[in-house]
């Protein structure tokens, strides 16, 4: 078995709480996170453990898109989410995400630790090999969080 995984972490001048809602609704997913065209099924609300939900991926503008079906595997509010898949697109790459959250001062140090795991028999294609271990969407996304908070609760851009 292989592992391929990508981690970013930003710090957001908003609570735990806060943070946590937020990332943790996956509708706020689309327009956040560069790879995700839509989600469906339980996404309008934080997700607590045992919640179900499918997620439209376009790794890129040149690939295909799939879907995904995710579980909360793990939910403690305001200090840690985890989200597993069992075939992230395709049977033999399963995927798993911690969210953590951090009270620091006056916000949250943020993080976001991405692994998945490839089944020794499983061909990958390159190209969505080196989509998942780039750090770069997954960085934008985590910066997206921040630049949506930080202007939500301000009412002016960051």
């Amino acid at each position: 078995m292989r592992v391929i995984s990508t981690a970013s972490q930003i710090f957001i001048e908003r609570t735990p709480t806060e943070v946590f809602r937020y990332v943790t609704t996956p509708d706020n997913w689309v327009g956040t996170h560069p790879v995700t065209a839509s989600v469906r099924g339980a996404t309008h609300e934080p997700a607590g453990a045992g919640t179900h939900w499918k997620e439209m991926i376009q790794p890129n503008p040149q690939a295909e898109p799939f879907e995904t079906e995710w579980w909360v595997t793990i939910a403690v509010p305001s200090r840690l989410w985890i989200i597993e898949t069992e075939k992230l697109a395709f049977p033999g790459l399963r995927c798993r995400i911690a969210y953590t959250f951090v009270s620091a001062g006056k916000g949250t140090h943020f993080y976001r630790d991405m692994a998945c795991l490839v089944d020794d028999e499983v061909q990958l294609d390159p190209g969505l090999a080196d989509a998942l271990a780039n750090p770069a969407p997954h960085d934008a996304y985590v910066a997206s969080i921040k630049e949506k908070l930080e202007y939500q609760s301000s009412g002016k851009p960051t």
